[in-house]
Formats: structure tokens, sequence, C-alpha cells
């Protein structure tokens, strides 16, 4: 009987960590895009009305176009991502100063009977929700990455401590 080896695949858990990280890849290309959806859709009701762009869209926009191209091309079950973890931290990084911007501005409003306010806020929570999984992501790929370079397991790192050398 032949071995196969899984030097070649992108995970040696096989199918079912391939099928939760596609479906964690997913999740963050979707909450881009409804935040390119909700921001953009301001974005253009401001250009059409001829009022200025803010520079805090820009950056929100820029940030969720970047994100959904880069979850998009995880997603391919041949890139180990996991040892591109920093790439994660970026994101998580940026997620968090967008949702920080919005946050800012949006949450002590009332929106009762705004409805360009209360989409701005549901972007507030899509924002959150890209935070947590980009962070979470990249957990998980440090974990991966210093599992695969240092062998063993969480455990066993947390009690030898993180090397870099």
């Amino acid at each position: 009987m032949v071995e196969k080896s899984g030097e070649n695949r992108s995970h040696r858990a096989g199918l079912p960590s391939l099928i939760g990280r596609s479906l964690w890849r997913i999740l963050q290309a979707t909450s881009a895009i409804a935040t390119i959806v909700i921001w953009g859709g301001d974005v253009h009701a401001a250009q059409k009305a001829g009022r200025g762009i803010h520079s805090d869209w820009i950056f929100s926009l820029v940030i969720s176009c970047m994100s959904l191209v880069v979850a998009l091309v995880w997603l391919m079950p041949f890139i180990k991502s996991h040892r591109l973890f920093f790439v994660d931290v970026f994101f998580a990084v940026m997620w968090l100063i967008v949702f920080g911007i919005w946050a800012r501005n949006y949450v002590p409003r009332d929106c009762r009977d705004n409805h360009d306010c209360q989409q701005l806020k549901y972007s507030i929570w899509f924002s959150l929700a890209a935070l947590l999984l980009w962070l979470s992501s990249a957990i998980y790929g440090f974990w991966r990455f210093h599992k695969e370079r240092k062998g063993g397991s969480w455990g066993s790192m947390v009690r030898r401590g993180v090397e870099w050398v």
C-alpha cells in the first residue's frame, strides 16, 4: 500500500480542516462585502448630492476591499495561509481602527428615524465581526505556524514560551 505524504496539502488534518478554514474565510469575505456595500452606497450618495467624501469612508473602503481580496486568495486550498499569519494580524489591527472610527462617531447617536444612520450602525457590527474573524484567524495561524515550526501542542508552546529563533 502506498502512503501519501501530507507535505503538499495546505492542512494535514484533511478535509474537515479545509472546510472549516474555507468557511472562516468566506465569513471574512462576507463581512467585507457587507461593509463595502454600505459604505460604497454612502460614498455614491454623497457624490451624487455634491458633498465631499470624508477620509473615514475612503480608509474603510480600502481596508474592506483589501481584506476581501486577501480572504478570497486565502480560500485557495494550496495556500498555507497560516504561514502568513502576520497578514491576518495586520487586517485585525486595520479592522480595529475602522471599528474605532465608526463606533466613536455613530454608537452614541440615536438613529431611530434616520435610515442612513441606522445603516452605518449596521456597518459598525460588520466591522466588529471582521475584526474578530481576522483576529481569531491570526491567533490560529500563529498557533499553526508555531506548531509546524517547533512541533508539539498549544500547551507545550505555552510551557516552553514563544521562541522566535
